[in-house]
């Protein structure tokens, strides 16, 4: 998902949203990294708070960048993730309730559908 509307710089909330998924971490995941709770990290994202220094030097650390770049919302995009992502999220899919199984499952069925009519 991505919550940035237009192509231009992204907001510091969207880019801590696209390094986790360039990492491929969740949120739970840079929490524990970080010691902070998820709804911190929502907040963030989202950006119903303002982000301190301190700890936007933290998540740069955590996503090893310079704090520059971090700050300028610059980074790499990989062409594609890593087919070795696949996995964790696979088994990330399976830890799922079957109902919420049911509607990823509906979701794709949905986008290959529709990329199938572009």
């Amino acid at each position: 998902m991505n919550i940035l509307k237009n192509k231009q710089r992204p907001s510091l909330g969207q880019h801590i949203y696209d390094l986790r998924m360039q990492h491929d971490i969740t949120q739970e995941e840079l929490c524990k990294k970080l010691s902070v709770t998820r709804r911190t990290i929502t907040y963030y994202e989202l950006e119903a708070k303002k982000i301190p220094l301190d700890f936007a030097q933290k998540l740069a650390r955590a996503f090893n960048v310079e704090i520059k770049t971090f700050l300028n919302g610059k980074h790499h995009e990989p062409e594609s993730k890593p087919v070795n992502a696949l996995p964790k999220k696979l088994k990330r899919f399976l830890e799922l309730p079957k109902e919420d199984q049911r509607y990823v499952i509906r979701t794709i069925d949905a986008l290959a559908d529709k990329s199938k009519k572009t």
